[in-house]
This record gives structure tokens, C-alpha cells and sequence, in this order.
């Protein structure tokens, strides 16, 4: 078995960001994404309705980042240190060799190129720092920027799954795998 650590926290940069642990200073925009549903239309996830809930989510984050469960980095403007969204690798196989992918940028942040410049990033490390073999990624299957991000970066759709997400809502998820070259 293949046991990732994730100590130190691996910050990593690009040319217009920065990708680096989530903090307590990130509570106020990770609250004023997760609190409307219609920012994240194309996921499940459990919308929080205070502050608090979006302190325990960064907690609760950072608590599997210690225990090597998985890495989850917000990205942030590398000039003003402003968080513009997250991106994780999750859901790692036991044997350390599969990962999977997750997403999301703030309102605001879509359609500049910077979920590109950050996947790109964390696809080099999963595959060439934690060793991966395969990263998967599921995206809603009407999410048309989300596959065609998946597309640009060599990802292959191998099937069509219905999961039920935390609130109980039956979705269709595309599930596309890229492997380690």
C-alpha cells in the first residue's frame, strides 16, 4: 500500500495563481460560494446557511489533508491572495495508485483560463509527485464547460453513472479517466 503525505502542504504556483491550503481567511468566500445553490447548479453539495458551517467545512478539509486522506488546495490570485475557487485529489485508492479529481470555481472566475492553468498543475503532481497511475473525474453529464475542460487535458469519458448526491437528488455523472503517461 502506497501511503501519500501531504506534509508539508504542497503549495504549488503557476504564472496567475496560487495553490495553497485553505485557511481561515477564506471563510467569507468559501461561504458566499457555498451559500446559493444556483453557484454550483451542476453538483450536489450541501449548502451552508452560516458562516460556521463554511468553518467547518475548511476544518473538516484540512483535517483529511493532516491525515493524508486527500489534498484539496484553494486556488488562489497569486498577487492579492484571493481565493477564486478549489481543486482536490480525493478518493484515493488504497493502494495509492488511482485518485480522483474535483473542481470548482467562484462566480466571477469562469472563462479565463484558470481552471487550465490549475488542473494542469495538479495533473503533474498526482501523476508525478504522488505517483498516480490514474485520476478520474465526474462531472455532471450536462456540464458542457466541465467536459470539455476534461477533454483539453487528455481525459478519455468511460461510462455514465446515476449517483445520488447528499441531499437524496439522483444525478447522471460522466466519469473520465486520464492516465499517468
Amino acid at each position: 500500500m502506497t501511503q501519500h503525505n501531504f506534509h508539508p502542504f504542497p503549495v504549488l504556483h503557476t504564472e496567475r495563481l496560487s495553490l495553497r491550503k485553505l485557511s481561515s481567511s477564506d471563510v467569507a468566500s468559501i461561504y458566499n460560494y457555498h451559500c446559493n445553490k444556483e453557484h454550483f447548479p451542476y453538483v450536489d453539495m450541501v449548502e451552508h446557511h452560516t458562516l460556521e458551517d463554511s468553518r467547518k467545512f475548511i476544518k473538516k478539509m484540512n483535517e483529511g489533508v493532516e491525515e493524508n486522506k486527500w489534498v484539496i488546495w484553494a486556488i488562489a490570485d497569486a498577487s492579492t491572495d484571493t481565493i477564486l475557487g478549489t481543486i482536490s485529489l480525493w478518493n484515493l485508492s488504497s493502494d495509492g495508485r488511482k485518485g480522483e479529481l474535483g473542481y470548482g470555481l467562484h462566480p466571477g472566475n469562469t472563462g479565463k483560463g484558470l481552471m487550465t492553468e490549475a488542473l494542469a498543475k495538479v495533473l503533474h503532481f498526482g501523476f508525478y509527485t504522488m505517483g498516480l497511475e490514474t485520476i478520474e473525474a465526474y462531472t455532471n453529464e450536462d456540464h458542457q464547460r466541465s467536459i470539455s475542460l476534461l477533454d483539453k487535458h487528455g481525459f478519455t469519458k468511460i461510462k455514465t453513472v446515476t449517483e445520488k448526491g447528499p441531499s437524496g437528488k439522483l444525478m447522471n455523472l460522466a466519469v473520465f479517466e486520464k492516465k499517468s503517461e
